[in-house]
Order: C-alpha cells, then structure tokens, then sequence
C-alpha cells in the first residue's frame, strides 16, 4: 500500500496479511493492519487502521504506541515530529520522536495532507476545504482560506508556493 526506505531496505505496508514486508523478503508481523508506514527519527513507523503506531528496529516492533484515534490517517515527519491525523474528529496528532503524543489540535473538516515550511505546516481538508496553517512552535491552527476545489486531498511545496490538487480538483 506505501513504502517507506530505511538503511538498505525498502518496506511495504500490507494491510491483507498485518505485516510490513521488505523487498528482499524480511517481515515484521503487526497486530493491526497497517495504513501507513514511514522513515524517522532512525526508525521505521508504522500505523494501523485501530490507532497504533508501531516502532520497528532491526526487524522487530520495538514499542506500540496507543493514539486514541477513531479514523487514524497516514503518517508525516516534520518540525521534530512524527504527525498523523484522526480523520473523525478533524484532529492533527504531533507526536515526539520518543513516541509520546505531545499534542492533539483540531484543524477543520477532513484533514486529508500536510506539508512542512520551517516552522509551519500546511494542511488541505478533503470536506470542509480548508488550507489550514499550523505553527508548529505553539500547535495553533488557524484557516488561512477555503479552497475552490471539489475535493482538495494533496499539498505539496515546491520553490515557496504550495500546490494542491484531488479528485475533482484541477491543479492549484
């Protein structure tokens, strides 16, 4: 489903069989089905649909960290983080490169991407299309605009401007 690169290999994240495989045949068995995985802080991190977030060095789960979401939604690194979303709640989740949850923020409708500036995170939601700003020094988010979109689900940040684009969506 998505892969993620560490050292010298490259994993998979397999919800079907709730398992991280390498392309050269390691696993690493997971208790949930993973919906995300990612490269960070000198590990692997995976995410599964229940909330857990799972940390794995050398081959193995070394922690399992508790969420406490209702609709986890992908991983993200930036500003000293590691990020997911609660897509029910409209949360965005930081979380420390210790795996403890520091904070939990509200940022609109259907956080669906984000992307990182220095100090700021920028945030698309699929359903209320909102561009949200984040300060990642405080944790505030504030809408900055509501987007003339369909469904506005990926942001990207190429030289200064952020590009946002969905389905339904033309390229912003």
């Amino acid at each position: 489903m998505v892969l993620a690169r560490t050292g010298r290999r490259t994993w998979v994240a397999c919800k079907q069989d709730n398992r991280l495989i390498s392309l050269d045949g390691a696993h690493v068995d997971l208790d949930g089905s993973p919906i995300a995985v990612l490269s960070a802080f000198d590990a692997l991190w995976a995410l599964d649909a229940r909330g857990t977030l799972y940390e794995v060095e050398d081959d193995r789960v070394t922690r399992t960290i508790d969420l406490e979401t209702a609709a986890p939604y992908n991983l993200w690194q930036g500003a000293g983080s590691l990020w997911s979303i609660d897509d029910r709640t409209g949360e965005v989740i930081r979380i420390d490169p210790h795996g403890e949850v520091v904070a939990k923020v509200a940022v609109g409708d259907g956080p669906a991407d984000m992307v990182f500036d220095g100090s700021t995170a920028w945030i698309v939601n699929h359903r209320d299309r909102a561009l949200v700003s984040f300060d990642t020094r405080t944790n505030r988010a504030r809408t900055v605009a509501t987007l003339d979109a369909e469904v506005p689900e990926r942001i990207a940040r190429l030289d200064g401007a952020l590009w946002v684009t969905g389905r339904g969506t033309d390229l912003l």
